[in-house]
C-alpha cells in the first residue's frame, strides 16, 4: 500500500483527468437520475423532484368528523396545518404492511401549498433511467388517471410520475362540493 500523502503535498499535487472521449461502460447509467418513490403494492408514486419533502415518524394524526376514511385528517408544521392523505386508501392500492408497522407522514411541499402523504413505508431511491419509461400508462385507478404524466418500470415495480398538484387541487374541489 503506497503511503498517505500529507494534507499539503496532495493539495499541490496534480490530477490525472480521463480523456474527453473516453467510453463510458454503460451510457444508461450516467442518464439515470435519482428520485424518490412511495411504493403502493404493485406500483408507487414518484414525489416530485423540484418540491421539498419531509419525512416525520409517528405523527398523532388529527381526524375531521364526517370526511371520507382516506383524508387521515391534518398535522401542524411548525405551526402550519397540513392535510394528510392516505393515498393507498384513496387508491384502493393493496399494500402488504404488518399492522405493527410504523406510520410516516411525508410532507410535500411547504407552508401554503404543503400537503401530506401517509405512508406505511420509508420512500424508496430509485435509479430511473430514461430507459426505464414505458409508452403507455397503465394507471387504472379513475382518481389517478388522468394525473399520470410519464411510467417507469424500475426495480420490478410501475412508478408512476404523477402532477401531485393537480390531483390534490382536484380531490379538494370534489370535496367542496360534496
Amino acid at each position: 500500500m503506497p503511503a498517505l500523502l500529507s494534507p499539503s503535498e496532495a493539495l499541490q499535487r496534480g490530477f490525472e483527468l480521463a480523456p474527453a472521449g473516453a467510453a463510458v461502460d454503460n451510457p444508461q447509467v450516467e442518464s439515470a437520475q435519482r428520485r424518490y418513490g412511495v411504493p403502493l403494492g404493485d406500483y408507487g408514486l414518484l414525489l416530485p423532484r423540484d418540491q421539498i419533502c419531509e419525512v416525520t415518524e409517528g405523527i398523532p394524526d388529527c381526524r375531521l368528523p364526517n370526511t371520507p376514511c382516506w383524508f387521515a385528517g391534518v398535522v401542524n408544521q411548525r405551526g402550519n396545518m397540513v392535510p394528510v392523505f392516505d393515498v393507498a386508501a384513496m387508491l384502493d392500492a393493496s399494500i402488504n404492511a404488518a399492522p405493527e408497522s410504523r406510520s410516516w407522514v411525508l410532507i410535500v411541499a411547504t407552508r401554503d401549498a404543503a400537503v401530506g402523504l401517509k405512508s406505511g413505508t420509508l420512500p424508496e431511491t430509485l435509479q430511473i433511467a430514461e430507459g426505464d419509461r414505458l409508452d403507455y400508462n397503465p394507471a387504472a385507478h379513475s382518481r389517478l388517471y388522468r394525473f399520470v404524466t410519464a411510467t417507469f418500470n424500475c426495480d420490478d415495480r410501475l412508478w408512476l410520475e404523477w402532477d401531485m398538484d393537480g390531483f390534490f387541487t382536484a380531490v379538494g374541489e370534489s370535496l367542496s362540493t360534496a
